[in-house]
């Protein structure tokens, strides 16, 4: 397969799959510390881009923009205490704040369904 579209970012993604893996399996303690300041990370980024989309959809007509809104910045609000309460925020911030931004995700999205008119 390797002159199959894509085999060169396949491979490399593979490797940094299995090395990341490893890491984890080896240190777990340290992987649990990385994940969570990766999903600090996510989150501001998911946050700052929500926050975009809902001032685009503003743009467009929708009057549930807001909640689009509110869920960047309840984003940048769960960053930000990741970034706090480090390292003992490790302990019980993936579970918890993945939880809150699911909802919040979702209820942003149905409510952005919700106002799409058909044209």
């Amino acid at each position: 397969m390797r002159q199959a579209p894509g085999f060169v970012w396949s491979l490399i993604s593979s490797l940094i799959a299995i090395f990341a893996g490893a890491m984890l399996a080896l240190y777990p303690p340290g992987g649990i510390v990385s994940l969570t300041l990766v999903l600090g990370v996510f989150l501001f980024a998911d946050g700052v881009a929500t926050i975009l989309l809902g001032f685009a959809t503003r743009d467009w007509g929708s009057h549930n923009w807001v909640w689009m809104l509110l869920n960047g910045v309840l984003d940048l609000v769960l960053c930000v205490a990741i970034f706090a309460f480090l390292p003992l925020a490790a302990t019980w911030v993936v579970g918890t704040l993945v939880g809150i931004d699911l909802i919040f995700g979702g209820a942003a999205l149905l409510a952005m369904v919700g106002s799409v008119k058909a044209d």
